[in-house]
């Protein structure tokens, strides 16, 4: 009945009138796809900034710990006030960093090297600060163990940070496959 009423509808209706009525729902239709396709394809590229961007604060990071271990260093050697200065800096600019990081154990892989990195961090600062109190202190026997482990904790640290980089870029490249897909399926 409903098709009846519908068909009579349309043969009432003048030939002009149908067809800016078909070029009418065909460009609602073409431009919800085009937005559709344009909303995936940002998505997409949002997502495949957001990835790679992890990788680039890892990196970031390797480098804050290696300026922060070349000042300790420094210091302990020529206990002069710009190593301290910038000891001090690049500490904070870590302590920073770090407040993002995972703090609990977890069962997802990235986390938990995130989390194993985290330790190492709060380690290497302790460490570190141990070694340089010892040093403004001139206790030589606390300087050398203090010294020591502050390295080897950096060593294991930026052991634990490649790990981590190579994670994230799997991760991230397992992504990137997910959102090209999409977007080839849905063209």
């Amino acid at each position: 009945m409903r098709l009846m009423k519908l068909k009579s509808f349309l043969e009432n209706k003048s030939l002009r009138w149908r067809i800016m009525v078909c070029v009418t729902v065909a460009l609602i239709l073409m431009g919800t796809m085009l937005l559709s396709m344009i909303r995936l394809t940002f998505n997409s590229v949002e997502t495949l900034g957001d990835s790679y961007k992890s990788n680039s604060e890892i990196n970031n990071f390797s480098l804050q710990l290696a300026e922060a271990e070349k000042a300790m260093e420094t210091y302990v050697s020529y206990h002069t006030f710009e190593s301290i200065d910038a000891y001090y800096s690049n500490r904070y600019k870590i302590d920073e960093y770090i407040q993002t990081m995972q703090k609990r154990p977890s069962t997802d892989e990235v986390r938990q090297k995130e989390y194993i990195v985290y330790q190492f961090s709060r380690s290497f600062i302790s460490y570190s600060m141990k070694a340089v109190a010892a040093r403004r202190g001139n206790n030589t026997e606390d300087l050398n163990y203090y010294y020591k482990k502050t390295l080897d904790c950096y060593n294991m640290l930026l052991s634990q940070l490649l790990e981590l980089n190579k994670l994230l870029l799997q991760q991230n490249a397992a992504n990137y496959e997910k959102n090209h897909d999409r977007i080839l399926s849905s063209t």
